[in-house]
């Protein structure tokens, strides 16, 4: 698939170059429903369509110096669309990654609280983690990038077993951390709403 240029567009190209506002806002207006598809037929989803959408037309308008330098401004905006829109395909399967991760690695630790969000959630683990002595985060760190014990051993030169040690016992830390954490958060929330 690729997007249709629109008349004018040379012109158009060279007053965003320039840095004019109005230049770039008929651009986006001319390119923004096409590349809106384009994104909305690989992703399948609204908001995050707007959100990518968004972010291509604002790094065209942080590299609008190399406008005119680009002969074929529809087959680069379609490149830029297809790149931007394949790394956060990328970016969302490796944060879905990590938290599968963080759940099965972490089976002692009860799931995590409704009234805990998500983010604070993977924060609290993160935070966690960067307790640990150093050999032990590396371990734990490689393992939730998806990595085996076998490749782990290779990357830090040790050996399979002092890997599974440090797995086991950075996950004996991780575990600990995460439930005095979130016994805290229970006490502190039921302490709150006795209080009302």
């Amino acid at each position: 698939m690729s997007l249709n240029s629109i008349p004018n567009e040379i012109f158009l190209l060279r007053r965003v170059a320039a840095g004019d506002e109005d230049a770039f806002s008929k651009l986006f207006d001319a390119y923004q429903q096409q590349v809106s598809g384009f994104v909305f037929s690989i992703i399948g989803s609204k908001e995050l369509t707007q959100e990518i959408v968004q972010d291509i037309f604002i790094k065209v308008w942080q590299k609008r110096g190399e406008l005119l330098e680009i002969q074929k401004f529809d087959a680069y905006l379609f490149v830029l669309s297809k790149n931007y829109t394949l790394n956060c395909i990328r970016k969302i399967q490796r944060e879905q990654k990590k938290a599968t991760a963080y759940n099965t690695l972490l089976p002692d630790v009860e799931q995590e609280p409704s009234d805990l969000d998500h983010d604070d959630y993977l924060q609290l683990i993160e935070k966690a983690t960067s307790t640990l002595p150093p050999q032990q985060q590396r371990v734990f760190r490689l393992r939730m990038e998806g990595l085996k014990n076998h490749e782990i051993a290779a990357q830090l030169m040790i050996s399979p077993d002092s890997v599974k040690k440090y797995q086991q016992l950075a996950l004996k830390s991780v575990a600990t951390f995460v439930k005095m954490h979130l016994s805290y958060l229970a006490l502190w929330m039921m302490m709150g709403f006795m209080q009302k």
